[in-house]
C-alpha cells in the first residue's frame, strides 16, 4: 500500500512539473560504437537538484545515475517550453540498446524527491530499483538501432513522444536555428601532443568556444576559450594544441556559447597518444652490464623493472629526467632468463633478455 501511494504522489508531481522541466532528446544507438550518446533535458533555475536514472528494461535494475548541470543562467521561454531555465545534454557512454530500456528524469528540492518524466524505447516495463520502482514506463514510439546514421542522428521527445531526426542538436533547441553549423572538427595525435581543428560555414551570436578535456569520456575539463566570428555567413577555421599530453586515450568536445550565455556542445572525438620514443635494450645476452637507450631525452623519470620467467620482480631503477641511457648492473642474477619493463608516460616497453 505504501508503494501504491507513493507510485500516486510521483505522478501526481509529474503532471504538476511536466512544463518546467522535461526531457527533450536522446540518443543511444547507430552503426558504429555508440558514440556520443546523451539525454538532453530543459530544467528551470529552481534551486533544486535534477538527475537522470538509468533502467535495464529486462530485469527493472537502476544501472546508472548522471547528475545534470545546475541552471544558474537561465534563458526566457527556453526553445519556447514556457520555462525561464536552462538545456542541458547530460553524455553518458554506454546507454543501454533497449529491447527495452529508459530513463526517468528525477527532481529533489530540499529532499522532496519528484519523478518529472519517466520514459522507455523499444517497448515499456517496470524499474524494481531506484526512484521510479514500481512506475511503468512511457514508450517514446520510435527507436534507434545498428542501422541507424553513424552521424550523429539522435531521438527528439515532445511530451512522451519521440521523432528520429537526422541532425542530433545536444545542448541547442531541437527546433530552433543553430548557433554554428559546424563542417569539420578532427583531433589528430602528433608526437606526445593533440592537435584539433574544426570549421563553420556560418555563425550566429556566436561569442566563443572552450575546448573540453576528458580522459574517460565522461568528465570533462575546461582547456582553453576561443574567441568566435559572432555572425557570419563566411566559412571560420579554428585550431588548438594541446601539448605535452600523456600516452592513452583522449576525449575532446567543443562547448559553442552565445552571447546571451546560451550554449551547446559537439559530439565527443577521441585519440589515442602513444609515445614516439624508441627503446634499445643491450646486450640481449649479457653476464655483467645490460644498457638501455632512448632516442631521447626524458622529461620525466621513468622507472624500469626486471622480472624473472617466474613473474618475480628481482631489481628496480630509474632513468633519470633529462637523461636518455642507463647501464644496469645485472651481476647479481643468476643465470636465465628475465624480462626488462620499462615504462614511459604510462606506455610499457618490454624487452627478454639472457643473464649469462
Amino acid at each position: 500500500m505504501k508503494k501504491i501511494l507513493l507510485s500516486l504522489f510521483s505522478m501526481a508531481m509529474t503532471i504538476s512539473c511536466l512544463h518546467a522541466q522535461t526531457i527533450t532528446e536522446f540518443h543511444y544507438d547507430d552503426m558504429g560504437a555508440d558514440a556520443n550518446e546523451f539525454v538532453e533535458v530543459i530544467v528551470p533555475a529552481d534551486g533544486c537538484t535534477y538527475t537522470i536514472e538509468f533502467y535495464n528494461g529486462s530485469n527493472g535494475d537502476l544501472y546508472a545515475t548522471e547528475t545534470v548541470p545546475t541552471c544558474t543562467t537561465p534563458t526566457t521561454d527556453i526553445c519556447g517550453s514556457g520555462t525561464d531555465g536552462c538545456i542541458f545534454a547530460v553524455y553518458k557512454s554506454g546507454i543501454q540498446n533497449g529491447d527495452p530500456d529508459g530513463f526517468a528524469l528525477i527532481q529533489n528540492c530540499a529532499g522532496v524527491v519528484a519523478i518529472i518524466e519517466l520514459l522507455s524505447y523499444e517497448g515499456t516495463f517496470t524499474p524494481d530499483e531506484g526512484v521510479a520502482s514500481g512506475m511503468l514506463t512511457t514508450d517514446v514510439g520510435v527507436a534507434e538501432s545498428n542501422a541507424t546514421t553513424e552521424d550523429f542522428s539522435s531521438i527528439t521527445v515532445t511530451a512522451g513522444v519521440g521523432e528520429i531526426t537526422t541532425i542530433a542538436t545536444p545542448g541547442a533547441c531541437p527546433d530552433g536555428p543553430l548557433a554554428i553549423t559546424l563542417t569539420n572538427f578532427e583531433v589528430k595525435s602528433n608526437d606526445g601532443s593533440v592537435m584539433l581543428e574544426w570549421s563553420t560555414e556560418n555563425e550566429i551570436n556566436n561569442d566563443y568556444f572552450v575546448v573540453e578535456h576528458s580522459l574517460d569520456g565522461r568528465n570533462f575539463s575546461e582547456l582553453e576559450m576561443i574567441e568566435g566570428a559572432g555572425t557570419t555567413s563566411e566559412k571560420s577555421a579554428y585550431d588548438y594544441k594541446h601539448e605535452d599530453v600523456i600516452n592513452g586515450m583522449h576525449y575532446y568536445r567543443l562547448k559553442q556559447v552565445d552571447f546571451d550565455g546560451r550554449f551547446s556542445l559537439t559530439a565527443i572525438q577521441s585519440v589515442e597518444v602513444k609515445s614516439s620514443t624508441t627503446v634499445a635494450v643491450y646486450p640481449t645476452a649479457v653476464a655483467n652490464d645490460l644498457k638501455v637507450t632512448l632516442s631521447e631525452n626524458l622529461t620525466t623519470d621513468a622507472p624500469i623493472n626486471i622480472f624473472d620467467i617466474t613473474g618475480q620482480l628481482v631489481l628496480e631503477t630509474i632513468i633519470s629526467v633529462d637523461n636518455n641511457t642507463k647501464d644496469i648492473d645485472v651481476t647479481s642474477l643468476i643465470p636465465g632468463t628475465y624480462f626488462l619493463i620499462l615504462n614511459l608516460d604510462g606506455d610499457n616497453h618490454t624487452t627478454k633478455f639472457m643473464k649469462l
